[in-house]
């Protein structure tokens, strides 16, 4: 019996362990990415998305922000149907809300296998149009 209690008292101490690593983990890659942002806005760098908000974000040809949009671990993801972004409820293209004209972007992605993304830039706006029409992508 007290083998049992030795074991699964191992087995809870253990797994108590994990978890306090993979908190630190988190906690660390989120003060990693803040004091990256600090470092390029010294450089002169402007940040497009700070990892927790939709701060300076819209949707294209839209005030708001769409709600199938999320940030999920310090990233902006879409909630999609599988039906691409027409199939979306409340989905679609996302815009910054400034404009650039002479810049270097410079970003991080990540896809799902077999997924279909892109960026587009130097997007114009036009009413009843989609994005595609009127921005060059580029695929991820």
């Amino acid at each position: 019996m007290k083998k049992v209690i030795y074991l699964f008292s191992l087995l809870i101490l253990s797994g108590m362990i994990l978890m306090s690593c993979t908190n630190a983990k988190k906690q660390s890659s989120e003060t990693e990415a803040a004091t990256e942002v600090a470092a390029a806005e010294e450089e002169g760098w402007i940040t497009l998305f700070n990892g927790e908000d939709f701060t300076g974000w819209r949707g294209y040809n839209r005030t708001d922000m769409p709600t199938a949009w999320t940030i999920e671990d310090g990233a902006i993801k879409i909630n999609g149907s599988g039906m691409g972004e027409a199939g979306a409820k409340d989905g679609g293209d996302i815009i910054y809300d400034q404009k650039f004209k002479n810049f270097e972007l410079t970003f991080e992605w990540k896809v799902s296998e077999g997924g279909n993304s892109g960026l587009f830039y130097l997007a114009q706006e036009v009413e009843g149009k989609p994005i595609y029409e009127s921005s060059p992508e580029y695929q991820v």
